[in-house]
Parts: C-alpha cells; structure tokens; sequence
C-alpha cells in the first residue's frame, strides 16, 4: 500500500500553499498600485512566477500520491520542522540583518539539515545561489533587497 503522506505530497502541498498565499498577497497589494493605461501590471513577473511554482507543486503533489515517494521517519520529521525553523527565521531576521547576511546562512542551514553533508558543496552552492538570485532580483528586476546595517549592502 502506498503511504499518501511521504516526502513528494509534503513539497507539493507545501509549495502549492505558500505560493498560493503570495499570489493572493500580490494581488491585494497591486489593488493599491496606481498604474497609467497601457503600463504593465506591477507585480506581472511575480505572479506569473507563483502560477508556475502552483502547478509545479500540483503536479509534484499528484506524483506523489501516485508513486508513493519516500516514507517520512521520525528523524526526518525532526528535520523538517529544524528546516520550517531555519526558514521562519530567516525570513524574520531579513529585514533587521540584511539578505546578503541571512540569505547565505539560511541556504546552508536547509541543504544540510536535508542530508547533504558535502560541507564544502553546500558553502559554495549557498553563496553561488545567494549571489546569483541577488543579481537577478537587484539588476534585472531593480528590486530593493534589505541591505546589512551599516554597510549599505
């Protein structure tokens, strides 16, 4: 028999369900927007992007009622509420302590607390994806990230 809760149906319903919370988020916020005919909606790229994560999630929650995916142990569980932790917490110390110094630690943090133990991997692929989704967000999309008190980045 086939375990409905295990690793694929949590990332589908989890995913789905953030993204489902900032799309709705964005939509509010956009409301207050002014915007001149013809211009293109302020939050276009984001939500476009929370539709994808949305069906991304759905079609990742249907393999894993179909295919069962790995059972969830209690040392896993163990993990996923230290992964839950590292990520609210992030999220609260973003504002006060900048991107650039949360952003990095909290990568760091979810890869390992998800098993993988190659120290050096995880540094430089926390710092690479920091860096790059920091160039993507700050100079394609010109959006402000909290900056580090005192040094202005």
């Amino acid at each position: 028999m086939r375990r409905a809760i295990n690793t694929d149906t949590i990332l589908g319903a989890a995913g789905g369900l953030v993204a489902t919370v900032l799309l709705i988020s964005s939509y509010r916020q956009s409301e207050s927007v002014f915007i001149l005919p013809g211009d293109a909606p302020p939050f276009l790229v984001p939500q476009l992007f929370l539709y994808f994560t949305i069906a991304l999630s759905a079609v990742i929650f249907l393999l894993g009622l179909r295919s069962g995916g790995l059972e969830i142990g209690p040392k896993h569980w163990r993990n996923i509420a230290a992964t839950i932790a590292v990520i609210v917490a992030a999220a609260a110390l973003m504002k006060p302590i900048g991107y650039l110094a949360v952003a990095p630690v909290a990568v760091f943090a979810t890869v390992y607390l998800l098993g993988f133990r190659r120290r050096l991997v995880n540094l430089a692929v926390s710092a690479g994806f920091v860096a790059l989704l920091y160039g993507m967000l700050t100079v394609f999309a010109k959006m402000p990230l909290p900056k580090i008190p005192g040094l202005g980045v």
